[in-house]
């Protein structure tokens, strides 16, 4: 295990099982890949192959979801998140966003509202978690 992989592990509040990942994982998508069982890509410009990688193109394809512990949202994708406020709000999975400090609040009006919090700071990303 790298660091960032002990890292996201000692922080995610749920089993890691699943995951999805919005735009390219932080250019850490081989940590992801080796860490989760499936990874959900959205919206990506990464043409990778591997065994556990699904590509999906539209967000009301991962609502329905069961299993996702984490939501990795790249910098440059946070309007991603009020789209997947469904998702968010059914398994209440950690939310990862690339860079350190804490989003504007007009990104994370919909976090605030289904009850996350910024929770951590892991260097190349923040946490969200709810909080009950």
């Amino acid at each position: 295990m790298n660091k960032h992989q002990k890292r996201i592990a000692k922080s995610i509040k749920k089993s890691p099982i699943d995951c999805l990942v919005v735009g390219d994982g932080f250019d850490h998508l081989d940590d992801l890949l080796g860490m989760f069982n499936t990874v959900f890509l959205l919206d990506s410009t990464v043409v990778k192959k591997a065994k556990n990688l699904i590509t999906r193109t539209d967000p009301k394809a991962v609502f329905e979801l069961r299993d996702i512990g984490g939501v990795f949202i790249d910098l440059d994708k946070v309007e991603y998140i009020e789209s997947l406020s469904p998702l968010l709000s059914k398994v209440w999975p950690d939310v990862f966003v690339e860079g350190n400090d804490v989003l504007e609040r007009q990104y994370t009006k919909t976090l605030y509202q289904l009850g996350y919090r910024a929770i951590a700071q892991l260097d190349f990303c923040h946490q969200w978690s709810k909080v009950v």
